[in-house]
């Protein structure tokens, strides 16, 4: 079964694959985090993440796998 991946949530993966936190990058105010948090929840829904007790998303192994072959591939301009 092949599941798309939307714009954001690539990005975040992206993003967490550099070692970014997933509220670390371009979240200002509590509009943007609202949304940050339900990509992740999609994400964890996907078995990409997981979230901790503590509220944070960690990323799963098949989803570091996943970052670092969209780290690896050169964007397209």
């Amino acid at each position: 079964m092949t599941t798309r991946l939307s714009v954001p949530m690539a990005n975040v993966l992206k993003s967490m694959g550099f070692g970014h936190d997933y509220d670390d990058f371009g979240v200002h105010g509590p509009v943007s985090h609202a949304s940050r948090v339900r990509t992740c929840d999609a994400l964890v829904k996907r078995g990409l993440m997981i979230q901790t007790l503590f509220g944070e998303y960690l990323l799963t192994n098949a989803g570091e796998a996943l970052a670092n072959c969209l780290n690896a591939t050169p964007a397209n301009n």
